[in-house]
């Protein structure tokens, strides 16, 4: 009986063990390019238990003589699978900061127009393929392009 416990054992610790060194994308990962975004913009993307996801991206933008900076929040899941990772996206907030009230107001409603049609792109092509660097580094494809993401 002994035997056949410590059998039990072994195999639930291996298996534990196996599985604590599979790939993960959980925690904090940043890019400093973001294909078909404004020169300049950088990114992070944080990954957590559950399947969830967070993408915030920051740009400084120019308009004519005006400097300010755009912040995009997405939430969404995300599913792991091999060296493939599919995304869901479902909200998305677009922030501005440094404009001048006159021009936020009319911009802030032009964004929000946007966003339901920003989603759905996102969500068509929403499956990409990994490929791990190290833990650390990742490159993830797309049809059209890729981003590289380091472990924060």
């Amino acid at each position: 009986m002994r035997t056949i416990y410590a059998l039990v054992t072994a195999l639930i610790a291996a298996a534990i063990i196996g599985c604590s060194q599979g790939k993960s994308l959980i925690g904090t990962w940043t890019a400093d390019a973001i294909p078909e975004a404004p020169p300049g913009t950088k990114g992070t993307f944080t990954y957590s238990s559950g399947d969830k996801v967070v993408m915030k991206m920051t740009a400084d933008q120019q308009f004519g003589e005006i400097k300010f900076k755009m912040i995009m929040t997405i939430d969404g899941t995300y599913k792991l699978e091999g060296d493939k990772v599919t995304y869901k996206f479902d909200k998305m907030d677009i922030q501005t900061e440094g404009l001048p009230d006159a021009i936020k107001a009319q911009t802030t409603a032009t964004l929000e127009g946007m966003k339901q049609q920003l989603l759905a792109d996102m969500n068509k092509d929403a499956t990409h393929s990994v490929e791990w660097k190290s833990n650390d580094e990742i490159v993830v494809k797309g049809q059209k392009n890729s981003l590289t993401l380091k472990r924060a």
